[in-house]
């Protein structure tokens, strides 16, 4: 039987670019990566190679 779970990730935003910076100013690829397989590993998301 599978339990549900809950699970809590405290300040997220801090995970992720801010709002107005881009690759034209410098944005931060690791930082987008990051992100991106974050929400890709909760939506259960695989992405196309």
């Amino acid at each position: 039987m599978i339990a549900p779970c809950i699970v809590f990730i405290d300040e997220l935003d801090a995970i992720g670019k801010s709002h107005n910076s881009s690759r034209l100013y410098g944005g931060n690829d690791g930082q987008e990566q990051t992100l991106n397989q974050l929400l890709s590993e909760i939506d259960g998301f695989s992405a196309v190679p």
